[in-house]
């Protein structure tokens, strides 16, 4: 959320302006119901994680100049990641409160991937299957608590 309102502040596309206050509005309504099935499942509650706020650095820091394509190639790599994980989750999810949330989310992630694509291509940003860093994590709270799940039930603690 914090890069969808830096958006507001960096931006020069309408089109990538009006993304990211969707990405805002959007995503505060999703985190919470994540984080209402994430308290059931007994998982902490969303933290800002150093790896999160680096990328969030990096485009504080960004040019305005480069920001929209750089945003949309982030915003494509993070959607692919999500819907990866959250389609994982909803097939194979251990923990029930969190695969129902999973199974429910997917289609909105599949369709803000597909709106991320669009918008990504109409300001030619550059973005393919292997967009993004080599073992790079999927960023948000999200994919903390989808992770977190993963960990705890194949640790065995849950």
């Amino acid at each position: 959320m914090k890069l969808g309102k830096l958006v507001e502040k960096k931006g020069s596309s309408p089109s990538v302006v009006e993304f990211g206050q969707r990405m805002v509005t959007d995503y505060s309504k999703a985190t919470e119901e994540l984080a209402a099935a994430a308290k059931q499942a007994a998982f902490p509650g969303p933290v800002l994680m150093r790896q999160h706020q680096q990328i969030v650095d990096r485009f504080t820091r960004m040019s305005r100049s480069s920001f929209d394509k750089g945003y949309m190639t982030e915003m494509v790599t993070q959607h692919r990641d999500n819907v990866r994980l959250f389609q994982q989750e909803s097939e194979g999810g251990r923990v029930q409160s969190l695969r129902q949330v999973a199974s429910r989310m997917l289609p909105d992630l599949q369709h803000r991937l597909s709106v991320a694509t669009r918008t990504a291509g109409s300001i030619r940003a550059q973005v393919t299957a292997s967009s993004g860093e080599p073992g790079r994590r999927p960023a948000g709270f999200f994919m903390q608590a989808l992770q977190a799940s993963r960990t705890m039930t194949t640790s065995g603690r849950r």
